[in-house]
């Protein structure tokens, strides 16, 4: 920021007059929805009255107004003089408007939402956010700016690695920013003069590509950007709370208070697995077999396409993919014994027929790329011998296809249980195509797992004002 700019904004503080801020606790609107994992926000309290419904909760938010009641579903509170009424800034200056972006997925959100609520009744005005797990992220980002003026600041904390950003079920990277480009230019109407944009997912900053994202950021935005070149999270596990990497003068606090910085016990880190990345990875295992009787005994594992149909040309094709080597002590790999949060098999669809289900199975028996309908004696039966009888389905689309929900595999592979990866099925007729690990890097298929390396339990965090239980609920 230059001298002038910061003179201006200075000057501009110096005049504002200090609005009478009041807590209010606000109801968010149909198409802001939080995560689906904070259910009956309030309801245990008993504020509610009666059992919580299924609209998404309320929360914490600052208001330009006179003193008025808090509205918390349908009913009128006490007003706001009679509750607690924020701190206002000792030097009179108005204070910069924050909001803060939690992503579900991350490891004891709960307990960082309880952090942001205990600043903001201390007098920091901080709006918090979560963003719903099942959601593209940055449609859900650029929803809520939409909706206000004037920030200051804006956080965002979630898992990220080099140059990759997971928000709800989508990411940020530099495969996929073009297609984010308008929506996130968006977000300078929202924002102040010299606002800043604080990025708290590991390692996003980590290398020359991760950097230009910050840059391109910056630029979209006009804001200045911070982000981290390395772990984020607690000391113990290798991680700090420092925003390295900045293009642009950073103003703004870190969002979290020491307390949190040093008793939160978790990691925003995240790790890609895709043939020939950045990263160098180079184990992606990929095929299908198929069962008409010209094609059982063929190989298809040298193909470009990996292709499942319920009934082609005579046979039913499974698909079959696999990432080795993904666990361990080495660079970009996860740690034994990790927790995972979260496991995501994005492909590249090049056919299909929207609409049609389809179904992951995990493998519980060894195959490779020379597999065949008949090695596999008669294809790959779900009985919980050669696959596992549960499965995670999805529906067909073109183009990104993100398939979550295998997190359950992920652990049982942290956890010492043999990794052969998973077949995928349908027993509908038009089938679906995606691209192999055959093809290009940019293509081919892509696992992402957020992770918190082994260690003790996290703590629950409370206070006297404010309680975050097991059961996923925030009470205030």
């Amino acid at each position: 920021m230059s001298i002038s700019k910061r003179k201006a904004k200075a000057k501009a503080k110096a005049k504002a007059k200090v609005p009478n801020r009041r807590a209010l606790m606000e109801e968010l609107e149909p198409r802001l929805l939080f995560s689906a994992d904070l259910p009956g926000v309030l309801a245990q309290s008993g504020l509610l009255g009666g059992e919580a419904d299924s609209t998404p909760p309320a929360i914490v938010a600052l208001m330009d107004a006179p003193a008025v009641g808090a509205t918390i579903g349908n009913q009128e509170q006490k007003p706001a003089e009679e509750g607690f009424v924020l701190n206002q800034p000792r030097n009179g200056a108005t204070a910069t408007k924050e909001l803060v972006f939690v992503d579900a997925g991350a490891p004891n959100y709960q307990q960082l939402i309880n952090d942001l609520l205990k600043a903001q009744a201390e007098g920091r005005p901080i709006e918090v956010v979560v963003l719903e797990s099942g959601r593209d992220g940055v449609e859900q980002i650029t929803e809520a700016i939409e909706e206000r003026r004037d920030v200051g600041a804006v956080h965002i904390v979630s898992h990220g690695s080099d140059g990759n950003l997971i928000l709800g079920n989508s990411k940020l990277d530099a495969y996929n920013i073009e297609r984010y480009r308008d929506a996130i230019k968006t977000w300078q109407a929202s924002l102040t003069e010299g606002a800043d944009l604080l990025i708290y997912g590991c390692d996003f900053a980590g290398s020359a590509q991760g950097r230009e994202m910050v840059e391109v950021l910056s630029a979209l935005t006009g804001a200045d950007v911070a982000a981290s070149n390395d772990k984020t999270g607690l000391a113990e596990r290798g991680g700090d709370w420092e925003l390295e990497y900045t293009a642009g003068e950073i103003e703004t606090q870190i969002a979290f208070s020491t307390e949190l910085q040093q008793d939160w016990d978790g990691l925003l880190a995240t790790t890609t697995f895709q043939q020939g990345d950045a990263a160098g990875y180079a184990g992606t295992v990929d095929t299908y077999i198929d069962g008409a009787s010209t094609r059982s005994g063929t190989s298809f594992g040298s193909g470009i396409d990996v292709i499942i149909d319920g009934a082609e040309s005579g046979g039913e094709l499974q698909g079959l993919i696999r990432f080795d080597n993904i666990f361990g002590s080495g660079p970009n790999q996860i740690p034994w014994g990790s927790t995972i949060t979260d496991a995501t098999l994005t492909v590249n669809v090049t056919d299909e027929s929207d609409g049609n289900l389809f179904h992951v199975h995990r493998m519980l028996g060894s195959w490779d790329e020379s597999s065949t309908w008949d090695s596999m004696v008669g294809g790959i039966q779900t009985d919980d011998v050669e696959a596992s009888s549960t499965s995670v389905d999805f529906t067909a689309s073109s183009g990104s296809l993100s398939i979550p929900g295998l997190t359950s595999d992920l652990q049982a592979w942290s956890d010492g249980a043999a990794n052969y990866g998973w077949v995928v099925i349908t027993a509908d007729t038009n089938g679906l195509w995606f691209s192999s690990s055959e093809g290009t890097s940019a293509t081919a298929p892509e696992l992402s797992v957020t992770y918190t390396p082994a260690a003790s339990s996290a703590p629950v965090a409370t206070d006297d004002a404010y309680s975050v239980n097991e059961d996923n609920n925030l009470s205030v």
